[in-house]
């Protein structure tokens, strides 16, 4: 008899069993970026024997990031949605990378039923992603979407400011509650690898977990996820390591891992075109709670998760202004990146190739290491490395000779015409 405590009503593990195994063709959702999609395998190899979760096939997709750009992708007829192919590949800043998570399990998929491997692009309104969603979903008849966090992010607590990268997590969690709204099809929702992505303080995640009252937690089969694991060792650790996944394979593995562990939050800046990138890091200290080792959560309904990132908005800089003016300023997956063609982002022609850089360094990072941040930064807004940089306001204090312009009371805008930029933005951004 497992020995965790069981907070689910009498009857959510039957509905759970119902909807899993009767589940023919569902779409799995990785709720975040990076390694979400390869690590929601190890939920599904669990449900197999846990709930009977056999499907004849299976699509799986992620959230593109929209400071990445992919290329060579198919077209799903949807508007957002784009199907990995052979040569897909996807660049950050314009370094082109062949190799990434998504495409290997593309390469792989037939291994566990996987019919496609797509993405759905974080580049529109949030509303606009709920709506190609859905017409996906009714289009190609899906049965069931069973939607995976691995970290907990997903599930932050109202009070909880200290998550370092809740962009993606809160665009799906804005979509999938209208989706639920809206839709018949049957939902659930899995947690699991719970503080292993280091970004929220395990008192906030007990307290998320609390708040979910409807929920089955049980512990992971080591034999069940095998499989998987060795996938993630042999083919994609070695093009992309991801903490989230290794902690989680061990803790199932009862494999030994440190405990606290650290961390680290970290900015890339380059100062001249074609140069290597400077590259800053601040650790930190996580601590795990071993009971939870090797745990999973399954839930039905999205009605209990507040999680503050979660919010409409038309495109990542509104995002990002909106947190950013709130937050603690230790979060976003922003900081360090840009969007190299802003005309893309806020629609606007005539900044067509005009680029953005995020100089927000989370406040992670001490008044010393922000400084010597800002005049790297400087460096490279000079050697028209980036045409425009997002600023903290405090950052530039006593750089008076800069020309900027307030974007908000705690961002500033710079370069070459602050003042026609802070314009465009207002104009064309709800802050």
């Amino acid at each position: 008899m497992n020995t965790l405590q069981s907070f689910e009503k009498v009857d959510l593990k039957a509905s759970l069993k119902e909807k899993l195994a009767n589940s023919k063709y569902p779409l799995i959702l990785g709720v975040w970026g990076g390694n979400d999609t390869v690590s929601s395998l190890i939920l599904k190899k669990q449900l197999e024997k846990e709930f009977w979760f056999n499907p004849v096939k299976i699509d799986i997709m992620w959230i593109l990031p929209d400071c990445l750009d992919y290329h060579c992708v198919y077209d799903s007829w949807f508007p957002l949605i784009s199907v990995i192919g052979p040569d897909t590949k996807r660049s950050v800043q314009g370094k082109m990378m062949d190799k990434f998570p998504e495409k290997i399990l593309r390469e792989h998929g037939s291994g566990f039923w996987i019919e496609r491997v797509m993405g759905i692009s974080m580049s529109e309104w949030t509303v606009w992603i709920t709506d190609s969603l859905l017409k996906i979903v009714n289009s190609w008849r899906y049965d069931l979407i069973l939607a995976c966090d691995i970290g907990g992010d997903f599930i932050a607590t109202p009070e909880n400011h200290h998550v370092l990268s809740p962009m993606m997590d809160s665009y799906m969690l804005v979509s999938l509650k209208e989706i639920q709204k809206k839709s018949h099809i049957p939902f659930v929702f899995g947690i699991f690898g719970l503080w292993t992505d280091g970004e929220t303080p395990p008192q906030m995640l007990q307290k998320a977990l609390l708040r979910i009252e409807d929920k089955y937690e049980w512990k992971f089969k080591t034999d069940s996820i095998i499989k998987i694991a060795d996938f993630y060792r042999e083919y994609v650790e070695c093009v992309r390591y991801s903490r989230t996944a290794d902690y989680t394979i061990r803790e199932i593995t009862w494999e030994w891992h440190s405990n606290p562990a650290s961390f680290r939050a970290r900015f890339h800046v380059t100062r001249q075109k074609w140069s290597p990138s400077e590259k800053y890091y601040w650790y930190f200290l996580q601590q795990f709670d071993e009971k939870y080792y090797g745990s999973y959560y399954l839930f039905d309904d999205l009605t209990w998760i507040e999680n503050p990132y979660a919010i409409e908005c038309g495109n990542g800089i509104e995002w990002f202004l909106k947190i950013q003016d709130t937050r603690t300023k230790v979060n976003c997956e922003l900081n360090g990146q840009a969007y190299m063609d802003i005309s893309k982002i806020l629609r606007v022609e005539n900044l067509s190739g005009v680029s953005l850089f995020f100089w927000t360094p989370s406040h992670k990072f001490d008044s010393d290491s922000r400084a010597k941040i800002v005049d790297d930064v400087i460096e490279s807004i000079r050697n028209k490395v980036y045409d425009y940089a997002f600023v903290f306001s405090d950052d530039i204090m006593n750089h008076t000779n800069l020309e900027s312009e307030k974007i908000t009371d705690h961002i500033r805008i710079i370069w070459s015409n602050p003042k026609m930029m802070a314009e465009i933005i207002s104009k064309n951004i709800n802050i």
